[in-house]
């Protein structure tokens, strides 16, 4: 799934992270102007009948969260951003920004009709005032079973909690979780308004403004006697020194009113 937008990547950067957007809309993101399936909508997607598929699905957008959902055919989780799970068998799946999952779906015992499938941005996460007139929130595809078979009308896609809660996956190796932990590192995220007007993200009261020396380069070239020292790599890299082989424990702390 992909999300659209009526104007170019570069202008919306810059209007999104200006002081004006702020003042006017305390900073929020642009909202897209539609979703997408494969880059297009109303895309066709030919099935045979007691078969099995295997859809690798991701959320191309830069912004927006996605909900996914075949009409009458459940979906068996196997993957998640590149880690096979045990199968999970699911109705809905919800993929944020880049997220990507791996399911294999088995298709009806005949070919009766063909089935609608409903991709759906998250209107959670849009501020009302910047949705664009028009905003086409839904794209449906269909799984053809018979072309000559008329398409169905597509169903209303209803937001399920339980589809959010990604804590039912299990790793397909079984790895355990690494222990015992040396090295806690809790990450508050909160937005503010920056000295200069700007809606920015934070993490620990820090945003990030790029380097003048990269990081590695500046680990590389610094005195041993230095080279563990967080001060060397800028307090706005939000730098955390860890020594060799330590097992650390990433705690993030979601402030935002939004996902």
């Amino acid at each position: 799934g992909t999300r659209w937008y009526h104007w170019q990547a570069p202008n919306l950067i810059n209007y999104f992270q200006s002081p004006l957007n702020t003042q006017l809309h305390e900073g929020s993101e642009p909202v897209p102007n539609a979703t997408l399936i494969n880059e297009a909508q109303d895309v066709h997607i030919p099935v045979a009948a007691g078969r099995s598929y295997l859809f690798h699905i991701i959320n191309m957008g830069a912004f927006a969260a996605q909900y996914v959902q075949f009409d009458q055919h459940k979906m068996t989780v196997v993957e998640i951003d590149g880690v096979y799970t045990k199968p999970y068998e699911v109705t809905q799946i919800f993929l944020t920004a880049a997220q990507r999952c791996s399911v294999i779906v088995r298709a009806k015992p005949d070919s009766k009709q063909n089935f609608a499938i409903v991709a759906s941005m998250n209107e959670d996460m849009f501020d009302t005032s910047v949705i664009p007139p028009g905003l086409k929130n839904t794209v449906t595809g269909w799984l053809v079973y018979d072309k000559k078979k008329p398409l169905p009308k597509p169903f209303d896609l209803q937001y399920l909690l339980e589809t959010q809660d990604d804590t039912v996956f299990v790793p397909l190796d079984g790895m355990k979780a690494l222990g015992p932990v040396t090295v806690p590192i809790p990450l508050t995220v909160k937005f503010n308004t920056s000295d200069q007007g700007q809606n920015r993200g934070y993490f620990n009261d820090v945003s990030y403004v790029p380097q003048k020396v990269p990081t590695l380069y500046t680990a590389l070239s610094a005195p041993p006697s230095l080279a563990n020292n967080p001060k060397i790599y800028s307090k706005y890299s939000n730098p955390n020194v860890v020594p060799m082989g330590a097992i650390v424990e990433l705690t993030i702390i979601n402030t935002d009113g939004k996902p």
